[in-house]
């Protein structure tokens, strides 16, 4: 009885409570991970938050913004904006704005004096700009030529705190004046309101210099322009600039609200990993108990006697894992005993096998070898395991048993057989029959050789018996024969000479089955008596018949025969029969899959009847062999033979000498030549005396160098009469790279040529009629482009005579309404103003169409926002809009905000198309969409 070596461990309960401890620690830290994770989402969501707060305070100001920079920009670009005697015109359009925006306009020329101010009748002395400590808008936008916003001030006029928006007027490129416009800050007010803030939190706008211009402060929460105080006390601040002035809208969290929504998150999750971890903890401790029982039961078992009563584990597991156990341990003693006598045959059937047995090294080292192996070679076991097979094989077999060894090595064959000579430990040799299989490791390597080596010494001896008495008696056979010649009427003779013949006979069709077996072809020998034809294995393969059999009806193979060829080859073998019995004939015959392939035939008669005076055959024998592929390629060849031929192109192929050896049928009609005329010869028999001699010398030059040549040939036919032919002349490679032909492609051109000179001729008369004509309409233009400027500068003065008086008209329409008329009064100063309004948009068009049909329209190349533009157009086209139940969606994708063009024709175009689109739409909504096509160096293309 077995006993085992025990000594101090670690008790199961230890090693579970490890266990646990190690499972439950990674999910201990992954949960503080994920509080950490979500304290900073919190605190990530809080940052965001704010963030947008801030952000969505500060466009709702840049929107507040942009719509009183585009108002002041539609000023700036009306014709009143650029001359000073028009100013008065400009400041009633300003009292529109105060109207429209509820802010008043004030323009400033470049010294920063104010002209007017619509808090003030026009004309009324006014002091300069106040000077603006930070930002000014004013001077900002003319240093600039773009709008501009400046920092808080207090105006002298309005007596309250103030913020400026300036827009520059821009004539030829350059600031002629300034367009303001003041807001106070407690405009600003209503925006930061609409704003919804979390309780606690803070929300202030301030221009650059930090000056509060809104605000919104939470209770008890102490707010300072020094961004670096709120930070020493814990508070949060997030500030959004403006993207159109350095203003900036803050928010800011008091430090404690910031950190009690943190340290909320963070208490929760602490808990929930507290609890988690107690629950793991306990949960571990009374598992380890009861799995340590259960082990314990199972080892307890395990230590018993095998008769003794073993107590069941309470765990289904342990129970199952305790059979499982037994049953392994039964199953181990039995497939030991069986392994041990499997051994046991092994080495019987090893060591007394009745050939070699040896297990060979990859180097040729015996490893193991038995009895009988020792005996054929006469070396004792010890001495075979010190040498290697290499040693004791015949110099003249360690070649070919090397190369057999390699090929295994190299996985091109799994096993050989060989016939090769041992020297034995005598000295003597012994001719063995050695087959070789290696065995693999199982990463592939090779691990060692099973060699099964036979002694054929015996039957080498026999053979070389065998041998020496054939000898003689083909010896014996050749006297006979000689005897017989002699003696003719000797029947003994006779005989012996027909068994020599048959012999003679058996001998060659040997050789032709063994010649037949090492090739492809389809071998058979047809008995004529029987019907039966017996054939090998690659005739049964071709026609798909079972491998078992060797031999088959010939009926089942004349069937085969495609049913358009049986009779021809029944003639052709018939004829054979009768003549001298060889023949050869090509036929379709079907294979496995039923498909008709191409054979070439070959069979001759081995065996007549001597009997009967006409010799009757009876036995043929022969191979077929597939050419398919040949009689393809020989269909592919008589394609392009005849293509080549019948091509309507002379084609004409030379060697390199120039010797003509094929022409067309084409060249023949062309040239009047037959083939017989031209083949050998020089295609200098062609020659006119007209083609150029610099045509010869580029065709050589290309044609030495490998290369195509293409041109024209003046040439001359058989009966004297020229023509022009187009040749492509090729050099004709083989498949090693070297050029052995040249082959010339002609196309006949004279006809295309003729054509040409007649088309030149026509071409040139042409040109003289079209210089005619184009003489004439210059002349016509002329006239009408006197005309046209007549008509443009009558009509640029025309209406620039009209509308100087339309604006006295609308001027003193506008004054009459300031004088407090009656209703109907001011319904008739309304309709007179509509009238006049509309009569001078059309002067307005009129005078620029006759601007540019007199060349006289200048665009303008200033600096305008396009969203600001697009507002504008929104703004005067909403009402009417609104009217027919249409909306309107602005659009500006990613165009950038500032563009340099001209504001006021641009416009006037959007204004034209926006009013025909509200015109004539019924329902729906107007997109004023601009998109960027493309942006390069030169500008921007936008649609």
């Amino acid at each position: 009885m077995s006993s085992r070596r025990t000594g101090p461990g670690t008790p199961l309960s230890a090693l579970l409570a490890r266990m646990i401890l190690f499972c439950v620690l990674p999910l201990f830290l992954v949960t503080i991970g994920q509080a950490v994770t979500s304290v900073l989402s919190v605190r990530s969501e809080m940052d965001q938050e704010a963030a947008g707060l801030a952000r969505g305070a500060a466009n709702a100001v840049e929107e507040y913004l942009g719509a009183r920079v585009s108002g002041l920009l539609s000023l700036a670009g009306t014709p009143a904006a650029g001359q000073e005697t028009d100013w008065p015109d400009l400041y009633r359009q300003a009292q529109s704005f105060e109207q429209g925006f509820g802010s008043h306009v004030i323009l400033a020329d470049l010294s920063l004096r104010m002209r007017f101010n619509t808090r003030e009748p026009f004309g009324t002395p006014l002091p300069s700009l106040p000077q603006v400590q930070g930002v000014a808008a004013a001077p900002l936008a003319i240093a600039t030529g773009r709008p501009a916003v400046g920092d808080a001030f207090f105006g002298p006029i309005a007596r309250t705190t103030l913020v400026a928006v300036a827009v520059p007027v821009i004539r030829d490129g350059k600031p002629t004046s300034v367009l303001l416009t003041t807001l106070a800050a407690a405009q600003f007010q209503p925006r930061l309101d609409r704003v919804a803030l979390p309780d606690g939190w803070s929300l202030v706008l301030q221009d650059s210099k930090g000056t509060p211009i809104a605000r919104r402060i939470a209770p008890d929460h102490h707010w300072s322009q020094d961004p670096d105080a709120g930070e020493d006390r814990g508070t949060r601040r997030y500030s959004v600039g403006l993207s159109t002035c350095g203003w900036s809208a803050v928010i800011e969290i008091p430090g404690p609200l910031y950190r009690a929504s943190l340290f909320s998150a963070a208490g929760f999750l602490a808990s929930a990993i507290l609890g988690a971890s107690l629950i793991s903890v306990l949960g571990g401790a009374i598992l380890s108990r009861r799995l340590g029982r259960a082990v314990a039961a199972v080892a307890g078992a395990g230590a018993g006697d095998a008769g003794a009563a073993i107590p069941v584990p309470e765990i289904v597991e342990f129970a199952d894992l305790q059979r499982r156990l037994e049953d392994a341990a039964e199953q181990h003693r039995s497939s030991e005993a069986a392994l041990r006598a499997s051994e046991q045959r092994f080495r019987a059937t090893f060591e007394q096998a009745a050939v070699g047995l040896a297990i060979v090294s990859p180097e040729g080292q015996w490893i193991r070898v038995n009895h009988k192996m020792c005996e054929i070679v006469s070396y004792t076991h010890d001495e075979l395991l010190r040498i290697r097979f290499q040693d004791i094989t015949h110099p003249d077999d360690l070649q070919a048993d090397m190369a057999a060894v390699q090929r295994v090595l190299a996985g091109e064959i799994d096993s050989y057989s060989m016939e090769k000579r041992y020297i034995r430990k005598d000295g003597g040799q012994i001719w063995v029959n050695l087959t070789v299989a290696l065995v693999w490791k199982p990463d592939g390597s090779p691990d060692y050789f099973i060699s099964v080596v036979e002694d054929i010494e015996a039957r080498k001896r026999m053979e070389a018996v065998l041998r020496e008495t054939q000898s003689s008696a083909l010896e014996a056979q050749r006297q006979a024969r000689l005897a017989a010649l002699n003696l003719m009427e000797d029947a003994v003779m006779a005989r012996e000479r027909a068994e020599a013949s048959a012999a003679a006979l058996r001998e060659s069709e040997e050789r032709f089955t063994h010649a037949l077996s090492a090739t492809q072809a389809a071998g058979w020998d047809r008995d004529l008596t029987t019907g039966i034809i017996t054939h090998n294995r690659r005739w049964g393969e071709f026609l798909g018949l079972d491998d078992s059999r060797t031999d088959h009806p010939a009926e089942l193979f004349a069937e085969r025969i495609h049913p358009d060829d049986r009779a021809r080859v029944a003639a052709t073998v018939e004829e054979a029969c009768r003549g001298d019995g060889h023949y050869t004939v090509e036929y379709r015959l079907a294979d496995a899959e039923g498909a008709y392939r191409w054979v070439s035939d070959h069979g001759r008669v081995v065996a007549r009847d001597n009997n009967q005076q006409a010799l009757r055959p009876l036995r043929l024998v022969g191979a077929f062999a597939d050419i398919t592929g040949r009689r393809r390629a020989e269909e592919k060849l008589r394609e392009l033979s005849l293509a080549v031929e019948q091509s309507p192109e002379s084609i004409v192929i030379t060697n390199l000498d120039g010797d003509i050896e094929y022409v067309n049928e084409t060249f023949v009609q062309n040239t009047g030549y037959s083939r017989e005329e031209v083949l050998g010869h020089n295609p200098r028999i062609l020659k006119s005396g007209k083609t150029p001699g610099e045509t010869f010398s580029s065709l050589w030059q290309r044609l030495s160098q490998g290369q195509t040549w293409k041109g024209e040939f003046v040439n001359r036919r058989k009966d004297g009469s020229e023509f022009i032919e187009f040749v492509i002349i090729v050099p004709l490679r083989q498949a090693d790279g070297r050029i052995s032909h040249y082959v010339a492609v002609k196309e006949d051109i004279t006809e295309k040529k003729r054509l040409g000179q007649e088309l030149d001729q026509y071409r040139h008369h042409l040109e003289e009629l079209v210089a005619s004509r184009t003489a004439e309409l210059e002349s016509a233009r002329a006239l009408a482009d006197s005309a046209n400027r007549a008509k443009s500068a009558f009509l640029a003065n025309m209406s620039h005579e009209i509308r100087t008086p339309m604006n006295a008209i609308i001027g003193l329409t506008h004054l009459l309404r300031q004088g407090a008329p009656s209703p109907e009064q001011m319904e008739r100063l309304d309709k007179i103003d509509q009238a006049a309004q509309h009569l001078l948009a059309i002067i307005n068009d009129i005078l620029d169409l006759s601007k540019i049909e007199a060349g006289r329209l200048r665009l303008e190349h200033t600096n305008f926002a396009l969203g600001a533009m697009l507002d504008n157009v929104r703004s005067l086209i909403s009402d009417p809009a609104r009217v027919r139940g249409l909306s309107i969606v602005v659009d500006s994708d990613a165009v950038p905000l500032w563009l340099k063009g001209d504001p006021t024709r641009l416009r006037q175009a959007l204004l034209n198309y926006a009013s025909n689109a509200v015109k004539f739409s019924e329902h729906g909504t107007i997109w004023l969409r601009t998109r960027l096509l493309s942006e390069d160096r030169e500008g921007l293309v936008v649609r």
